[in-house]
């Protein structure tokens, strides 16, 4: 599949994928799937399926290569910079107090709810032997829980920046 092919399209699922080889730059960037199977033997290009923030499951087979930056996601939505929203925020307050214990100043401030902000849906990556994560590939995936690799896993620089809820890493 070429660079671009699908680029920010409307397909909400991908079939039957098991025979391809190569998937280009940036090919499925922006679509609406929500889950993922990848065969043997491919190479994912860069920005592939970036900005597929409904992408929930991915399953990739032995002997997959995933170009840099192939599942990045934005990490929050700035929707509260256009709607003066305080939506993802908390308040917090704390007193100032003196040596004998009384209050003399009361300060607020908000604290940015990073989890509530976070756009992708991305929960889980299962992928088999020979795999090769390039540069940044889970970049911003904040809701990324769990990750199941096999043998011979090869991880680039960043490959999981910015997955705040990643509890768990198998290499079996």
């Amino acid at each position: 599949i070429s660079e671009y092919a699908f680029y920010n399209t409307k397909i909400a699922a991908l079939n039957d994928l098991d025979n391809l080889k190569t998937i280009g730059d940036f090919a499925f960037a922006g679509i609406k799937i929500e889950d993922l199977t990848l065969g043997d033997d491919i190479t994912i290009g860069k920005y592939a399926f970036s900005y597929c923030i409904y992408l929930k499951n991915i399953n990739l087979g032995n002997n997959v290569t995933i170009g840099d930056y192939a599942f990045y996601n934005v990490i929050y939505s700035y929707e509260y910079a256009n709607t003066n929203s305080f939506a993802h925020y908390t308040p917090y307050t704390y007193d100032v107090l003196d040596d004998q214990g009384n209050v003399i100043k009361t300060n607020s401030y908000y604290r940015y709810n990073f989890a509530d902000g976070i756009i992708s849906a991305l929960k889980t990556v299962n992928a088999g032997t020979n795999l090769v994560i390039g540069e940044g590939v889970f970049y911003g995936n904040g809701k990324l829980q769990v990750v199941n690799l096999q043998d011979n896993t090869i991880v680039k620089d960043y490959a999981f920046f910015s997955c705040a809820s990643l509890d768990t890493i198998d290499f079996t």
